[in-house]
């Protein structure tokens, strides 16, 4: 892990709300295909946030979101966009299981 400090980033994503685990995986393989169909995977930063403490947060309403970093803004199919807020952020990479992302 590593801490870094983002700047106020755009992203598009693709959010799940529920227990921490496999089901991630399956949304960021969703989300992969969702990124392919509009041409944009070549070369693109790709995160993955959960939102939610599940020590704190009842795990059926913990939010995870896969992201992607664009300054696009239109797209063949429907996504969400926001713009991550600028600051110190928490970077590792994980397994997309439940016991280590809990």
């Amino acid at each position: 892990m590593k801490i870094e400090h983002l700047p106020a980033t755009k992203v598009v994503y693709f959010r799940r709300v529920g227990t921490y685990g496999v089901e991630n995986m399956v949304l960021m393989q969703s989300f992969k295909q969702w990124i392919k169909t509009e041409g944009l995977f070549q070369g693109s930063t790709i995160l993955g946030i959960a939102l939610d403490n599940p020590q704190i947060t009842h795990a059926k309403n913990c939010r995870y979101d896969v992201c992607l970093i664009t300054d696009k803004t239109s797209f063949k199919n429907s996504v969400q966009q926001r713009t991550l807020t600028a600051g110190s952020y928490a970077v590792f990479k994980l397994a997309h299981t439940e016991k280590v992302i809990n």
